[in-house]
């Protein structure tokens, strides 16, 4: 017994596909731009919930005064937090990928001790892993957009991907 996901709307689909396409190219050719329309949605989105607690809480239905007002001053903040945000977290990963490099550089010496294998592929590994660390934590927000560059161009094979099998579930 065969089961066909085309008729319950679990299969490939070209327009799950065609989505896929057309925001992995915006974010892999302008990740600046999607950046900063993300935070001006999400500033937008804290403004109105902002203000509709306020209302709320002036008229006695329920709403927050103080959250109204946190809301609104998190929206009007938006862009400045968000610029913070996304450079203290490379940041962050830079420093744990070099603590990470020396403790693989530290095991890697300290196993030739006890094993006879050879300790440089782990070593290189550490050093390629501490160079990471150290991109990471010399230019935070710029790789940050560099992921961004790459989560579109994920989704840029996924589309492809999802065409791929989107015809060949046609042909069977």
């Amino acid at each position: 017994m065969q089961s066909s996901s085309r008729g319950q709307g679990m299969g490939p689909s070209i327009s799950a596909a065609i989505v896929m396409l057309v925001l992995g190219l915006v974010i892999a050719i302008a990740p600046h731009l999607v950046f900063n329309s993300s935070v001006a949605v999400i500033g937008l989105l804290l403004l109105v919930l902002g203000v509709y607690q306020l209302v709320m809480a002036l008229r006695h239905r329920g709403g927050s005064l103080y959250g109204g007002v946190i809301l609104i001053v998190l929206s009007l903040l938006a862009e400045g937090l968000a610029t913070i945000l996304i450079s203290i977290l490379p940041f962050f990963l830079g420093v744990l990928l070099i603590l990470f490099g020396i403790y693989k550089i530290r095991v890697a010496t300290a196993d030739r001790q006890y094993v006879n294998v050879p300790a440089w592929p782990s070593v290189t590994y550490g050093v390629l892993i501490i160079i990471a660390g150290a991109v990471l934590l010399l230019n935070p927000f710029g790789t940050a957009m560099l992921a961004f560059r790459f989560f579109g161009a994920y989704l840029i094979v996924m589309a492809l991907l999802e065409c791929a099998d989107w015809f060949r579930s046609r042909q069977h």
